[in-house]
């Protein structure tokens, strides 16, 4: 994906969300999450599945998910 962005949130084996952007695969990014190669505040939280995403196929900036 060359423009755009996702907005993706996780659920961590602790039961915490995490909640970030990407501009690459959505699927990749948790895998890369999932195997430590991501690193940061989901490594010593694996494994970690989706829990929301949501894509912007167009746009410079993230998605905003509703709140409500």
């Amino acid at each position: 994906m060359t423009e755009g962005a996702y907005l993706y949130i996780v659920l961590c084996a602790d039961g915490r969300l995490y909640i970030e952007t990407t501009r690459t695969s959505l699927e990749l990014r948790v895998a890369q999450h999932n195997d430590g190669t991501f690193g940061g505040y989901t490594l010593t939280r694996r494994p970690v599945n989706w829990s929301t995403r949501n894509g912007s196929s167009g746009s410079r900036t993230p998605s905003k998910a509703n709140a409500g």
